[in-house]
């Protein structure tokens, strides 16, 4: 068992929360990792910030294959299983590969937030919410919520191991879940579903950790790119609301319409041709005929749901460990190319 595995194990099956220190450690070498990405695949904003962009559609890292993931959802199993997978053809597992340099890994994005398979522990958590609305209940106390909370961080630091192990191949995109403040600032909006799961969440780390640590999360989460452009596909977190200008996406922080067009959008709501009309914009007329824009955000059933005459492909089925992956100079086909990891 390598060093990396043998961490990302103790992470995933830890059953307290993480200490204070380990995590605020984790996050302030993540963040200082996502500030200082090589400009060769993210290129500067116009304040010199890492932008938005992750441009692997040229250079020495444009011949490696991609693995994409769909959302995670505090998913930690997920993750393992996909790294310690072998990929068709391959006699050593992802991880593997990733020590060797041999693919990409890009993550959609949405990290927090445990969702339909956890909507009885949120209604439980949220009556113990309540009480510590009324001044009746230590919040940090609720059981609910804290074994909510041990699958969000743990998830959280095997992603931040990776990311600063293997800066250049390992890769979180923004989603909408990314937004520990819960605020609707920057793109964002305040998120909910089952409960109150935005606030609630940034109140448990406040009781539980203090301000340090959301604090930390909401640094690096500001930090993630949106978008990720390779030789023959795109990914974002959601479909793109409309065509957006490769100016735009690496100049993000100054646009929140971007972030929110590409983290938020719903089903039906985006303008036809976006996906087809950026790839254009990001790599030119041939390769928006070829390519393929992959994102998550909203549940599918099935394997995959295809939009925008087949040019955007959905694989979030939050009951299935499903990734695509995707060889240069092959055509991706999605019945062939999209695999199952559950162990």
């Amino acid at each position: 068992m390598s060093e990396i595995r043998e961490q990302l194990y103790t992470f995933l099956n830890e059953t307290e929360l993480p200490n204070h220190d380990t995590l605020s450690a984790l996050c302030e070498y993540a963040v200082s990792v996502l500030e200082n990405e090589n400009i060769y695949y993210r290129p500067k904003d116009k304040t010199l910030k890492s932008g938005g962009l992750l441009d692997f559609s040229s250079g020495d890292l444009a011949g490696l294959p991609v693995l994409i993931v769909p959302d995670l959802h505090a998913r930690g199993k997920f993750l393992f299983d996909i790294l310690d997978s072998c990929l068709p053809g391959k006699n050593i597992t992802v991880l593997e590969m990733l020590e060797l340099g041999q693919l990409i890994i890009c993550c959609v994005g949405d990290i927090f937030h445990a969702e339909g398979r956890a909507r009885d522990r949120w209604l439980l958590a949220y009556d113990d919410y309540e009480a510590y609305e009324n001044g009746d209940f230590k919040f940090e106390s609720s059981e609910p919520m804290k074994a909510e909370m041990i699958e969000n961080l743990t998830l959280l630091e095997m992603l931040l191991l990776l990311k600063t192990s293997f800066p250049p191949f390992f890769h979180v995109l923004k989603g909408n879940h990314e937004n520990i403040l819960n605020n609707g600032e920057f793109g964002n909006r305040p998120f909910r579903k089952f409960a109150d799961e935005g606030n609630m969440v940034y109140t448990f780390l406040e009781c539980a950790y203090g301000q340090i640590i959301p604090y930390l999360i909401d640094i690096y989460e500001k930090n993630l790119p949106i978008c990720a452009v390779f030789s023959n596909c795109v990914v974002s977190h959601a479909e793109p609301l409309r065509a957006y200008s490769r100016e735009e996406i690496i100049n993000y922080r100054m646009k929140p319409d971007v972030i929110y067009g590409l983290t938020w959008t719903a089903n039906d709501t985006a303008q036809d041709d976006s996906c087809e009309k950026t790839m254009k914009n990001l790599l030119g007329r041939k390769f928006a005929k070829s390519g393929i824009w992959f994102g998550g955000h909203r549940p599918i059933l099935g394997t995959y749901a295809l939009r925008q005459k087949g040019k955007y492909i959905q694989i979030h089925n939050p009951n299935e460990e499903n990734i695509a992956f995707v060889m240069p100079n092959k055509i991706f086909n999605a019945d062939e190319d999209i695999l199952n990891v559950e162990s």
